[in-house]
């Protein structure tokens, strides 16, 4: 029998949840010129969380740009 993984996933931003690792990333944008974006980015005991910037995390109404909760990346496996 074939286990079904949900493929939405939620996830409850704490703001007392320690945070393992966070940092600033620079996103490739594509164009005509090699522009990069800078994101922040933070890796919770729950969670990975993708920022606007580092103001954005801080900020507790400040939604992420995306939240991934640890048990989704997990359970990825190569084909």
């Amino acid at each position: 029998m074939v286990e079904e993984v949900p493929m939405v996933h939620e996830v409850e931003i704490d703001p007392d949840e320690e945070i393992i690792l966070e940092g600033e990333m620079y996103k490739f944008k594509p164009g005509i010129e090699k522009n990069f974006i800078s994101r922040w980015l933070q890796l919770s005991t729950r969670s990975f969380r993708y920022y606007k910037n580092h103001y954005h995390s801080i900020c507790y109404l400040t939604r992420p740009i995306s939240a991934i909760p640890l048990y989704a990346i997990e359970i990825v496996r190569p084909f």
